[in-house]
């Protein structure tokens, strides 16, 4: 079972509050601590590997690798193939879709941005203001299924995974 998720820099890594971090960069390349933080748990609990589907990608490993690490992300979290496709005139989603077409083997993916990105319902949408909070860790988790389904047969001594899901908020109402 291979997992991956899919990060935009920009908006979920680099919020517009990471602008004000101590000793953000004057090209602002200091990501948010607490959305290192999330994305790191989300990582451990799943197993997914990262594919990089931001801008940031047109750079090259040479600048791309650094700045993950300088961030506290190890390369080894990170894909082999570890870019989408750029095509003149092709949209995130469009690249998302061809890296996937490559990568069949893949049985679990989400992506994370804070565009609208078309993706049947596989993206977790972050503000660009905010960035990752809570209720996208949570939806991750469930897109990249860790998070077991529950249903009315569900027996009553799995409260932890009752607890677990009870706690997922509509991000669509947070990110506001």
């Amino acid at each position: 079972m291979e997992k991956v998720l899919f990060l935009d820099f920009d908006g979920p890594m680099i919020p517009r509050r990471a602008y004000y971090l101590p000793k953000q960069t004057l090209i602002v390349s200091k990501f948010d601590p607490v959305a290192v933080a999330l994305l790191n748990s989300v990582l451990d609990e799943t197993g997914a590997k990262l594919v990089i589907s931001s801008t940031w990608g047109k750079q090259g490993k040479d600048i791309v690798k650094p700045t993950l690490e300088e961030n506290g992300i190890s390369w080894n979290r990170v894909h082999e193939d570890w870019v989408t496709p750029r095509k003149f005139s092709s949209t995130r989603e469009m690249e998302i879709k061809m890296w996937l077409d490559k990568h069949r083997d893949i049985t679990h993916w989400a992506s994370l941005d804070d565009e609208n990105l078309e993706l049947d319902g596989r993206n977790v949408k972050v503000s660009f203001d905010d960035g990752v909070q809570m209720c996208h860790y949570h939806k991750l988790l469930e897109l990249l299924e860790v998070i077991p389904e529950i249903s009315e047969n569900t027996p009553a001594d799995n409260s932890g995974a009752i607890a677990r899901i009870n706690k997922i908020i509509d991000c669509s109402t947070e990110s506001k």
